[in-house]
């Protein structure tokens, strides 16, 4: 009986060992794993690829692409000149007419120091002014603001003096006085603005 089972036993032992023999010379195993292998790097590679054409893709519509700076080509129309042609005769006008009225009620010995504070009186409006304007351009509005205050004060008297001098040399009505005053001291700054505007 053991001999039996023994000649019965050697096929099945003969098979697995000819199979566990055949099977890694074949290769069967490496070409699973290499397989696997192929499959798990493509599933790897594929994302890769998807994301960097996304992030590609994403960078380009996002990209910021600065427009040429274009400066603006100030027209050469000689408006500074004209502003300060206006200043000038203004001033002129306007201490002139200044230093008339200032004199008018001035005690006898000292009329000429009443004309010339009078005559003073535009040049302290056209520093004022240009005073308030600067502080403004560099930001410190207070400063303008307050510049700008006193600047209209005296403004308002240099007006109230061209209207006196006007109505009393020329026999002018008051309406008409009054408008030749504004033109010529409210002109003398706005023109005296403009200038600074136009140098900036």
């Amino acid at each position: 009986m053991l001999k039996g089972q023994a000649k019965a036993g050697r096929p099945a032992f003969f098979i697995q060992n000819l199979v566990s023999t055949v099977v890694p010379v074949w290769g069967v195993g490496d070409i699973h794993d290499t397989k696997d292998t192929a499959m798990t790097a493509m599933n790897v590679e594929k994302p890769n690829k998807a994301r960097t054409r996304k992030d590609t893709m994403t960078a380009t519509m996002h990209k910021h692409v600065e427009k040429p700076k274009t400066r603006t080509r100030k027209p050469d129309d000689n408006l500074g000149r004209w502003c300060m042609a206006y200043v000038v005769l203004a001033a002129v006008m306007s201490m002139g007419l200044n230093a008339w009225a200032n004199g008018q009620h001035a005690p006898a010995g000292t009329q000429w120091a009443a004309w010339g504070m009078g005559a003073s009186i535009p040049v302290l409006v056209l520093l004022l002014g240009k005073v308030a304007g600067l502080c403004y351009k560099r930001g410190n509005r207070p400063l303008a603001y307050a510049a700008g205050g006193v600047g209209v004060a005296v403004l308002a008297l240099s007006v109230f003096h061209c209207y006196q001098s006007i109505s009393l040399l020329t026999g002018s009505g008051w309406l008409v006085a009054c408008l030749l005053a504004i033109g010529v001291d409210a002109g003398m700054v706005v023109a005296e603005v403009v200038s600074v505007v136009e140098n900036d």
